[in-house]
Order: C-alpha cells, then structure tokens, then sequence
C-alpha cells in the first residue's frame, strides 16, 4: 500500500492506535473548514444497489475501508480527546500534502509540501523547519505491515453514524510506539464504504478515550496564509 500522509495516518492514529504528535496536541475548541467527496468503492460486499454489505470476514472489511479511505482526494476529520485535559482538533486534508490543523484557539497550523506556516496570537508566521520530516515518520503506522497489528476484529451489526447508515466493527491491538492495549470500534458508511467514525480507548495512558468524526461530502480548500 502507498505511503500515506498525517491526514491520512490521522485514521491509523484513532483507529488503529498511533498517536497523534505532541505539536497536534491542545486544549480545547478550534475551527476547520469541511472535507470531501470520494469514490464508490465499498468496505465489505456490494449488494449491487450502492449499498454495503457484511462479508463474512470483517478483518478485510475494515482493510478494505481503511485502503479507501487512504485514496481519498481530500476530507475533514473532527476529533475529540478525553483524559487528564480533554481536548478538540479538526483536521483538514487535499492531496497530495495540504494540511490545515486547528487544535485551541491559539495553535493553528497549515502545511502544503516542504512550507509549513503557524498561527499564534492571531498572525501567521512562517515555521524555519517543515513538518515534513515528522509526518514521514508516522507513515508506516499504516502500510499493510501496520495493519497486522489488528486483532479480534469483529462485525457488531448496523447502526447510524452522522446521519448515515453504517456497519459497526470492533478491534483491538497495541500501539505501535509503546505498546499499550487499545479497544475500538469503527463505522464504515453502507453506501460508500468509508469510515464515518471512529473511537478508540486506551488501556494506562493520559489519554483515555479518542472519537473521530469524518466528512467526506464537502470540498475543502487549503491555501498558504497571506502574509500583512
């Protein structure tokens, strides 16, 4: 599977037990635009009627929508962190490198290529490193290889996730930097066979409970800020 980027790695993070970059960590509220439209492939088996269906192995279901997921031209994801300070960020993503994360209401970050840009105290200022190097770095979490890290997948049933109809799976496994014990469950849209939400909780760690939201309907946008 090709190398994938921090917008992408983002559903490794909640998913399937990545964490996210102390950069990327805040306190609460933040703002994002909106995320995308993608293909028609589906997660498990086609009934033939654009919808999704269970098919009997849900470890290669929930590959399936994580592969597709990985091709998606550009989506939002809306996080929600809960431990000893609970936290919020949005994420936005257009391939092939555009980022904009908001994590507080002073930690706003746009990332397009090698030029990486952060907003504080209310003026955009461009950063002397790239971030490049620290979102390479997180790319293997979710290559093939990362993905074995899943275990005891299971189908759990139907159910309604940000008002679309979705087929529930639940996993397990071990996060790849440390090695704590991690529980999730993910919802893959019936209709177009992506993840429409993820949550995540982890066993021991500062952060306790992860929920991740996706929009993959509107377009976004990400444009390097101008500078006054």
């Amino acid at each position: 599977m090709k190398n994938l980027t921090l917008v992408i790695l983002l559903l490794a993070a909640l998913g399937f037990g990545c964490k996210i970059p102390d950069a990327f960590k805040g306190a609460n509220s933040g703002t994002g635009s909106n995320a995308n439209t993608g293909s028609s492939n589906t997660g498990g088996t086609s009934t033939g009627t654009g919808t999704t269906a269970a098919s009997g192995d849900p470890r290669a279901d929930v590959v399936a929508a994580a592969k597709k997921f990985a091709g998606m031209p550009h989506f939002k994801a809306s996080m929600d962190m809960k431990g000893e300070h609970d936290s919020h960020m949005d994420f936005e993503y257009v391939a092939p490198d555009s980022y904009h994360i908001v994590n507080s209401a002073s930690m706003e970050i746009i990332i397009i290529g090698k030029n990486s840009y952060v907003k504080t105290g209310g003026t955009w200022r461009s950063m002397p490193m790239s971030l490049g190097a620290t979102i390479s770095s997180m790319r293997d979490t979710f290559t093939e290889e990362g993905m074995k890290n899943l275990a005891d997948v299971k189908y759990v049933g139907e159910d309604i996730a940000n008002g679309k109809a979705a087929l529930v799976y639940s996993y397990s496994g071990k996060t790849p930097n440390d090695g704590k014990q991690y529980d999730s469950k993910i919802w893959v849209s019936k209709a177009e066979g992506l993840p429409i939400k993820i949550e995540v909780k982890y066993s021991g760690d500062t952060i306790k409970e992860m929920t991740t939201n996706y929009d993959t309907d509107t377009p976004v946008t990400i444009e390097a800020p101008v500078q006054k």
